[in-house]
């Protein structure tokens, strides 16, 4: 089966964690079908207006146009949606457009969406979504207040057989809004190669780890230091390690200085490569995520791989895959229920058994489980299609 993957998130050579979980994705399908990428990202530090990157990773095919952006204050915004479009035409045309694809899946609607509605010989072939945005839930909110984004994903969705998300309040949203009635659950994808069990030294060091992108709004990064800081009164035996984007965490190293100054251990290791966040999940004893949204986090199934619990907070598709033996789940987004959650992981720290925890994983994220589930959707998708 040939299938063409239209992202509206992809990692590209500035943002290698954008839409990550997409490229796993594609990676796993790629293991029993052929699988094209195309896509559009603005990229301001090309030589030329566009840049056309060709690249083949796990079987995967990716074409990917950038295009520089402008500056211009009012016909800047016209000039960039124009070139916006430009860009995709030439990823879907080095996508060889004209070839027989079997399927079209799009992952998160908004906003290649309008690129598919103006593609008029993509509208033949079946269309599977899969869609990853938390704007639909009513937390966030950004479905209602984007009336293009609305107006056009009405569309999209109504040309699809079927639609795939990785949480059960995703799947409620989606139905909430009325866009589609065969809403289904496909996890997020590990790499098994990179993120596996491996036996921890011991130590009486109780070491926490967070990863994410450090988007305040989502992430609640002010509660958990603040959290850390409480936990550590309480016990002071304790290491917090933070992993992720450099820019958005600017704001809180002076906030980091003050704690360090006070004796807090805590460290900032900025952007690493999944090898390293591996390694590092492979060295601590549990991950926090305080989230006030989410999907499914890639970083909580990635921890399971590594045998790792987790303490989270209960949004999104977070109590779908969390269970007492791998997770405490925070009862509130302050610091104080944060830290009471922390400090319960630590009197109970010995009853989380790592392989079990690992090997539970693997059932469930795995490549092969993925790639069953998706070739199973496919086949209904294209059934569906010609059936109408």
């Amino acid at each position: 089966m040939q299938v063409l993957f239209l992202p509206s998130w992809f990692p590209t050579k500035s943002d290698v964690f954008n839409g990550i979980f997409i490229l796993r994705h594609a990676k796993a399908i790629a293991e029993k079908h052929g699988v094209t990428v195309a896509y559009a990202k603005r990229e301001d530090k090309i030589g030329s207006t566009f840049e056309l990157e060709h690249t083949v990773e796990n079987n995967v095919v990716i074409h990917i146009c950038y295009f520089k952006g402008s500056s211009l204050f009012l016909l800047g915004k016209l000039i960039n949606f124009l070139r916006y479009q430009k860009a995709w035409k030439k990823a879907l045309h080095a996508s060889h457009l004209s070839k027989k694809f079997d399927l079209v899946h799009i992952h998160v609607v908004w906003p290649v969406g309008l690129i598919y509605w103006f593609t008029k010989k993509l509208h033949s072939l079946p269309l599977l979504i899969s869609e990853h945005w938390s704007g639909y839930l009513e937390v966030d909110g950004n479905f209602e207040k984007q009336k293009l984004n609305r107006y056009i994903s009405k569309k999209v969705f109504k040309k699809a057989s079927i639609v795939t998300v990785v949480s059960e309040k995703n799947k409620h949203a989606l139905l909430k809004h009325q866009l589609h009635r065969d809403v289904r659950l496909v996890s997020n994808v590990v790499d098994g190669d990179t993120f596996f069990l491996k036996e921890k030294a011991k130590s009486d060091l109780i070491h926490f780890i967070h990863i994410s992108t450090f988007v305040e709004r989502i992430k609640n990064i002010n509660n958990l230091l603040n959290a850390f800081e409480i936990l550590n009164k309480k016990t002071p035996n304790v290491k917090l390690s933070l992993v992720g984007n450099e820019k958005n965490f600017e704001q809180y190293k002076i906030q980091l200085k003050q704690f360090k100054e006070k004796g807090l251990n805590i460290e900032y290791h900025g952007v690493v490569p999944e090898s390293e966040v591996a390694k590092l999940m492979q060295c601590v004893d549990a991950i926090v995520l305080p989230s006030y949204f989410e999907g499914q986090p890639c970083v909580l199934v990635e921890a399971l791989y590594c045998g790792l619990p987790f303490i989270a907070t209960k949004v999104g598709g977070i109590p779908d895959i969390a269970n007492p033996e791998n997770a405490i789940l925070i009862k509130d987004f302050n610091a104080s229920s944060i830290a009471d959650a922390m400090f319960e992981f630590i009197e109970k720290r010995s009853t989380f058994v790592s392989k079990k925890i690992a090997g539970d994983a693997q059932k469930l994220y795995s490549k092969e489980a993925i790639e069953a589930s998706f070739t199973k959707i496919y086949e209904e998708t294209i059934a569906m299609n010609n059936a109408r």
